[in-house]
């Protein structure tokens, strides 16, 4: 049977063993007073990392093994041990170079106490390495740590030796005063803890929660996944960690948000009934309807949950009761109820949420102004709900649309290649108004750290200025676009509003980016869509529909599968290949919507030299509406 690691290590325990005595032997030279200081390197880290690479090298030649074992008085053993491939394969795990040398230094230096934790990983590191079982890693172990001290002991010239001890005392007698101070103020803070924090610092605390806990509600539609996440740390710290002496009103606060916004959660949900308890038993009378009304959405009970909220006379408790039924019964539903409320012109008849679902379900029914007009009257709201200033401007930009395109606006994507704003008076204020909402979301959006919305909203400023009615302030807002393609990360954005506007550029920055961000991990979101729609531009057709076709995978990543199919069969048609145009519609005939498949037909129709016209009325929707315009796929405005 082969030889274990464990085993050929047996035969060097005597010289781990000897190796301790000289190193012990320094240290109390040191003490004896025996000093002679000159200049002085790191011997201790040099040695141990030339040590280090000896063994990890296999490196052990019998010279420099004879020299170490007569420094320390040993008799010869053969090194065999050393040089096994198995051991240079432990020792190659850079956590484990990491461990030894420490514990190698910790016991030159004439620690007391070693590293547990280092032991653990050197053991299981040991374990995974030969096979053999974690507890037999300690011999093995033992014999690296030992030929590590050798090594910087066999290395340090007699007159060196008591500087080398003068080093080591220091270093403890170091340890030993850091560790008194620490028992002292551990002391000390026992003390505070006992006496308990003053006043001031209680209010310190307590307004540094509830302004962490104020930020992550503004934005807990917008992040959902991650303010879920800081809320349950920040719930932690109030309760045993940094924030744990704040007032009993904030730490109810905090844990009342941290229920609420998992309530929705089905794999939370056995988890939230214990917070709810607790929350009953810290703070008897707390009302907790909104907290159960999710829980029994959630599991499917929408009446049970709407049974509760309807009874919730508060402006929190009508929001979420606008919101389910919104979101359950539908937006027709919710308006009937909204419309029979007295006082629903009340801009404290809701909270900022509230009024965001009431105006995205206005447009939904074609009440596009009442939706404006509302949440103009609700402004005071925007400081805690900031993304109301951002609605507000979605919807007076929508009205700057013909009607039929309005709800395109809801899509978040401002660049359309076919829709132009209509002008006039009416146009000039909804414009202005517009203006000034994003202004003031960009403003808010980025103190909440909403970035993505933020630019989003820069997006939709720049949007207006390249549709306005003024030649002056459209023609500085191209500039400004053809200025900024000029370099690659800025372009990779405005590309689509160079394209859609019909801008003039100098792709080669563009193109110079795009290929190192390729070369240095790939790409990804609105690199991704750059590169779909730099290839639109500079490729002729049959390439263009080749790349489609071989990129399908990736590009679905930011695009809709139709999107791109569709794209395609525009490729095929303009490339005169009809065939193949026809086939590839019917194939995915079913993944269209709102009649795009008949334009499609349409396009292949006329392309092989048909009458598309019968083909274009079919693609009028029953509402008399026209099919959708050619944009990016963006999904449609949701309640919040």
């Amino acid at each position: 049977m082969a030889e274990t690691l464990s085993l050929l290590a047996r035969p060097l325990i005597s010289v781990a063993r000897a190796i301790w005595r000289p190193v012990r032997r320094v240290y109390r030279e040191r003490q004896a007073g025996q000093m002679p200081f000159s200049g002085v390197n790191d011997l201790l880290g040099q040695r141990l990392d030339e040590t280090m690479s000896r063994l990890r090298g296999g490196n052990v030649d019998d010279t420099w093994w004879r020299n170490v074992l007569t420094r320390i008085g040993h008799n010869y053993v053969a090194p065999d041990f050393l040089c096994k491939p198995a051991l240079q394969e432990w020792l190659a795990d850079e956590e484990v170079q990491r461990d030894t040398k420490a514990l190698a230094r910790a016991r030159v230096m004439g620690a007391d106490i070693e590293d547990p934790e280092a032991w653990m990983r050197l053991r299981r590191a040991y374990a995974h390495s030969t096979g053999e079982h974690e507890r037999l890693a300690d011999g093995p172990l033992d014999v690296v740590l030992a030929i590590l001290a050798a090594g910087y002991m066999a290395s340090i010239d007699t007159p060196l030796q008591p500087i080398a001890g003068m080093i080591q005392a220091s270093a403890r007698e170091n340890r030993q005063g850091f560790e008194r101070m620490e028992e002292q103020l551990s002391g000390i803070h026992r003390g505070i803890e006992e006496l308990g924090p003053n006043a001031s610092v209680v209010q310190i605390l307590s307004e540094r929660a509830e302004h962490e806990l104020s930020l992550l509600l503004k934005q807990r539609s917008l992040s959902p996944a991650r303010v879920r996440q800081e809320l349950l740390a920040l719930a932690q710290r109030v309760t045993e960690g940094d924030l744990r002496h704040v007032k009993h009103s904030v730490s109810a606060q905090v844990q009342y948000w941290c229920t609420r916004v998992h309530a929705a959660q089905p794999e939370t949900l056995a988890v939230v009934r214990q917070y709810i308890e607790q929350l009953h038993q810290a703070n008897p009378g707390t009302d907790t309807r909104i907290v159960d009304a999710p829980i029994l959405e959630t599991e499917g009970d929408i009446d049970g949950a709407l049974r509760i909220l309807r009874d919730v006379d508060t402006p929190d408790g009508r929001a979420m009761f606008f919101r389910t039924l919104f979101s359950r019964r539908g937006a027709e539903t919710a308006m009937l109820w909204f419309d029979d409320q007295a006082d629903r012109d009340s801009a404290r008849f809701l909270t900022g949420l509230g009024w965001s679902n009431v105006a995205i379900c206005l447009t939904k029914g074609g009440r596009w102004e009442e939706a404006a007009d509302r949440l103009d009257a609700a402004q005071e709201h925007r400081e805690a709900w900031p993304d109301l200033a951002f609605i507000e401007g979605v919807i007076n930009v929508a009205m700057l649309l013909p009607t039929e395109w309005r709800h395109c606006a809801w899509e978040m994507n401002p660049f359309y290649t076919e829709i132009r704003p209509i002008e006039g008076p009416e146009a000039d204020r909804r414009r202005a108004r517009a203006k000034c909402c994003f202004e003031q979301a960009r403003s808010l959006l980025i103190h909440i750290d909403q970035g993505d919305r933020a630019q989003l909203a820069q997006d939709w400023l720049l949007w207006l200025r390249l549709t306005d009615p003024t030649p002056e302030v459209a023609n500085e807002a191209r500039q400004e676009v053809q200025q900024g393609m000029r370099e690659g990360q800025q372009a990779v954005h405005l590309l689509p509003v160079a394209q859609a506007f019909d801008i003039e550029f100098n792709d080669g920055p563009l193109d110079r980016y795009l290929m190192q961000r390729t070369q240095t991990g790939g790409l990804v979101d609105q690199a991704l869509v750059a590169e779909l729609l730099l290839a639109e531009l500079k490729m002729d057709p049959r390439a263009y529909a080749e790349f489609l076709e071989r990129e399908e995978n990736r590009l679905t990543k930011v695009a809709a599968k139709a999107t791109l199919v569709g794209k395609r069969i525009e490729a095929l048609v303009r490339d005169g290949q009809i065939v193949r145009a026809r086939s590839l519609l019917e194939a995915h005939r079913t993944d269209f919507i709102d009649g795009e498949d008949e334009r499609l037909r349409a396009m292949i129709d006329e392309g092989a030299g048909n009458d598309p016209r019968a083909q274009l009325l079919g693609s009028i929707l029953p509402d008399g509406r026209p099919a959708r315009p050619e944009k990016s796929h963006q999904p449609s405005q949701k309640c919040l």
